[in-house]
């Protein structure tokens, strides 16, 4: 009988290529990190590829590459610092956004941001509005102050009325969070949850503070503006915003989101004085079916699988699992009855977003782990 690791291995290495030509035409990725574990065993730990094939080839950072973790950063950090918030009283996942937004023009409240259905669009192109590079740090600043107040002025629906999946809504969602905790997004998150967790690979890139590009980081896009993203954020609105935002921006290890996945399983098992200062109590609302989105699949700031077939797999049970995808091809998914967490970091996104074949892979893996 095959392991895990060995079943993840057959099952991830026909996506993976160090053919330029083939990631424009059969394969998923030039480098993936895979990560699997029970509470007491590490199921699968692969990490295989290249950081780059265009221009040139890059070799990958071993053993503990960083990738850039897209729209995960909604749950490590958004979500995270608002179990946090409601833990300690400061918040609760019915407080009004007019309380700590009195520009906010609809009747929304925390949990409306994090479900999805706070009334904002989706999307929208500041991109295309904005410059993404060649500021000063107070230019950068500037801007972000600027965009902001924009996302909060944006013409909404009534809240409740639709489900949206929304990084409009998770860039409020931040202002929100610096708000209500006096400090912004990034110092949150290093102070509240990277240093004590021990996540030492993981931060933002924060042009608000001069920061270089990490330069061991995975590639992800060559972009027609920025030339090859390697070490910046690959989410345009997110550059815009100075590389931090509640929706995109932060980079990480597996064994850094591993660390986060464990903690919070612990948390969920009762662990009630848990380095990472969130209730049982509280984390079990957030992960609640009251606070699912009304016509949609996402809890407070979680996702669950959905669809006919989730990129989760068959195996991991829709019941009690939660997690999230990242459009650079990043995903973390959690069964809180077994305990098992399974982490896929890649660059799918390399050398163009217009690559589908991830989510074959994203199955493809967590089938292995978690067969049906």
């Amino acid at each position: 009988m095959t392991s895990p690791s060995q079943r993840a291995l057959s099952a991830l290495t026909p996506f993976l290529t160090h053919d330029p030509a083939a990631l424009a035409t059969t394969h998923a990725t030039s480098a993936l990190h895979a990560l699997a574990a029970s509470p007491s065993a590490i199921l699968c730990d692969h990490v295989l590829g290249l950081s780059q094939l265009l221009p040139t080839a890059r070799a990958l950072s071993r053993p503990h590459p960083i990738f850039d973790l897209a729209s995960v950063t909604k749950i490590i950090v958004p979500a995270t610092l608002a179990m946090q918030a409601v833990t300690q009283g400061v918040l609760s996942l019915s407080t009004p956004l007019q309380e700590l937004l009195p520009e906010w023009d609809n009747q929304a409240t925390l949990l409306h941001l994090l479900n999805h259905t706070s009334g904002l669009p989706a999307w929208h192109k500041y991109y295309l509005e904005y410059p993404l590079e060649g500021l000063t740090q107070g230019a950068w600043r500037a801007q972000r102050e600027a965009v902001l107040e924009r996302v909060i002025a944006t013409p909404k629906a009534p809240a409740g009325s639709v489900y949206a999946y929304s990084d409009l809504g998770y860039m409020a969602l931040m202002v929100v969070l610096e708000r209500a905790l006096g400090e912004r997004l990034d110092v949150l998150a290093r102070e509240r949850i990277f240093a004590p967790l021990e996540m030492e690979r993981t931060r933002y890139v924060n042009l608000l503070e001069g920061d270089e590009p990490l330069e061991d980081a995975v590639t992800t896009e060559l972009c027609p503006v920025r030339g090859v993203v390697r070490g910046i954020v690959h989410d345009e609105n997110t550059q815009v915003l100075g590389g931090v935002s509640g929706h995109a921006g932060v980079f990480g290890s597996a064994h850094d989101l591993l660390k986060f996945a464990r903690a919070l399983l612990e948390v969920d098992a009762g662990e009630e004085r848990h380095a990472l200062g969130i209730s049982p109590e509280v984390l079990g609302q957030f992960w609640s079916e009251q606070a699912r989105a009304q016509g949609g699949h996402h809890v407070a700031g979680w996702d669950t699988p959905s669809g006919e077939r989730s990129s989760a797999g068959r195996g991991f049970p829709r019941s009690s699992t939660v997690g999230h995808l990242g459009f650079t091809g990043t995903s973390l998914w959690m069964d809180r009855a077994s305990g098992t967490a399974a982490i896929l970091l890649t660059n799918r996104v390399h050398p163009t977003r217009e690559n589908p074949r991830i989510f074959a892979m994203r199955v493809a893996f967590h089938e292995a782990i978690m067969p049906a």
